[in-house]
């Protein structure tokens, strides 16, 4: 039954993708394939959010009724295309002339990961503390909790982050509209499907782009990472955020690459599914578009109008969801915000500076990472003036942006032990950026050269 619950969300993602981006030739099967099961994860949350926000609390056949509608919808949307462009992509994507021996061994080695991902899922089968504490329980408040659902933003502790976007649980919860059953099996499948789905997209994202064998490899790291296998199955929302991060920036990529206003609609589509993850998710998906929107209008101002349009209608259209959680339903954050009065500006100090930089550092170098982070420094070290060349730009003063944000807010907010901070926030982060930053580094160091 879990199996077709994720291949109805699947089909709604597909059909969504085919329509968005209508027949656009220089997307792959593969990636095709990805990039759907994100969407399709991210409309069928944002379906169960709007039927709570509507209806005030979980409804079940109100959920199936508006994921139905939804199908239906897109199937009928995507037949008033012409029959070309339906035919066309998926006549082009696969041959059997393209499987080869190769590709075959490839697979396995893909196949033998995801059992081993699955092997160190099992070893944590509800999850680490933030899954049973805090994302799991919000899940059972969402679909036991009646009318008070709300508690979940209004009465709980602080330690459950009352202000936390929920695209995670309300996809749990629509899961478990549809199947009824094996609540505590949701997540644990969500997890290890998310998991090797992150490694499986940064290698369709990046062989468009660069050859397949350093593509493969670049997959291979991540995927073949322990610690990455360990956290990504924690049951966290921050493999989700990865998901959406990495899906983001391939799509801009396209976008701005092929000049393609539909890739740059889904492009948008994707920052505002990140933005309703994590709190950090907001704070990207707007870095993201600002950044994409003044390159666009750097490279050329004339034109530049009709694709940034596209782009933020995207960001509006799934976005619109954060936003009305964020004003009508979310608490403030009181813990994530300076605190300058008299008596803890005294706090903010060179000390606390030195502090992160330190702790930084220390995960930098930790090996519970197999050293995947020294290597991913020697890349950049090596291809430095490339990082800062055409769109690679957007991305890389993305993550530089992004990483001052981030120290800014650790330096100024004092509600918390700074060390003890660092220490249980510093792998989260590190997991939700790892994806990303691979497939940076490699599209600068392989990428094949255009005019764009």
């Amino acid at each position: 039954m879990i199996i077709a619950a994720y291949l109805f969300s699947f089909l709604i993602g597909f059909a969504a993708v085919n329509l968005t981006v209508r027949g656009f030739k220089s997307l792959s099967l593969p990636l095709h394939i990805l990039l759907s099961l994100g969407l399709g994860i991210g409309i069928c949350s944002l379906l169960t959010f709007f039927s709570f926000f509507i209806f005030g609390q979980y409804q079940r056949f109100v959920i199936i009724g508006l994921s139905t509608a939804a199908l239906v919808l897109l199937v009928i949307l995507n037949f008033r295309q012409s029959r070309k462009n339906q035919t066309a992509f998926l006549a082009a994507s696969f041959s059997i002339k393209d499987i080869t021996v190769w590709k075959i061994i490839g697979c396995g080695v893909w196949g033998v990961l995801f059992f081993g991902i699955h092997f160190l899922a099992t070893q944590n089968p509800y999850g680490l503390w933030d899954a049973w504490a805090l994302w799991n329980m919000k899940t059972k408040f969402l679909i036991f909790g009646g009318q008070h659902w709300t508690d979940v933003c209004q009465k709980l502790h602080w330690h459950t982050h009352p202000d936390y976007p929920l695209l995670m649980p309300f996809f749990h919860t629509w899961v478990y509209a549809i199947i009824e059953k094996q609540l505590t099996f949701i997540p644990f499948v969500f997890a290890v499907l998310l998991a090797m789905a992150c490694g499986l997209l940064l290698y369709a994202g990046l062989s468009p782009f660069i050859h397949k064998a350093p593509a493969y490899f670049a997959s291979l790291l991540l995927l073949g990472n322990p610690f990455y296998a360990f956290m990504s199955t924690a049951q966290y929302a921050d493999i989700l955020l990865a998901y959406y991060l990495l899906s983001g920036i391939i799509t801009i990529v396209y976008f701005v690459r092929e000049k393609n206003n539909h890739m740059g609609l889904l492009a948008g589509i994707f920052l505002g599914l990140m933005s309703f993850t994590k709190n950090e998710g907001i704070v990207m998906a707007l870095l993201l578009f600002i950044l994409t929107s003044i390159y666009l209008f750097i490279k050329n101002r004339t034109n530049a109008k009709k694709p940034v349009l596209f782009f933020t209608i995207g960001l509006l259209l799934t976005m619109s969801a954060t936003i009305l959680f964020k004003i009508f339903i979310a608490p403030a954050n009181t813990d994530i915000l300076p605190n300058l009065t008299a008596q803890n500006a005294h706090l903010i100090n060179i000390d606390r500076f030195m502090i992160i930089k330190n702790g930084i550092l220390q995960e930098l170098f930790n090996r519970k990472w197999c050293f995947i982070w020294p290597f991913i420094f020697i890349l950049i070290v090596l291809r430095l003036p490339k990082f800062f060349s055409k769109e690679s730009a957007i991305f890389t003063f993305f993550f530089l942006g992004f990483i001052g944000i981030l120290t800014i807010i650790y330096i100024t907010t004092t509600t918390f032990d700074l060390v003890w901070w660092l220490k249980t926030s510093l792998a989260r982060i590190y997991l939700y950026l790892l994806p990303s930053i691979l497939f940076l580094c490699f599209y600068v160091h392989f990428k094949k050269e255009t005019n764009s």
